[in-house]
């Protein structure tokens, strides 16, 4: 939680700084997630 709470701060400041787009990388295609295609663990 801690780390998402940082890269949030980090988006913001961004954005107040000026910045339209924001890309962030390493993060896992949720979509591929068990529970959102629905297979089982």
């Amino acid at each position: 939680a801690k780390a998402a709470n940082q890269l949030a701060d980090s988006a913001q400041a961004l954005q107040q700084a000026g910045a339209r787009y924001i890309m962030v990388w390493l993060l896992p295609d949720i979509g591929k997630t068990p529970a959102l295609s629905g297979s089982p663990l």
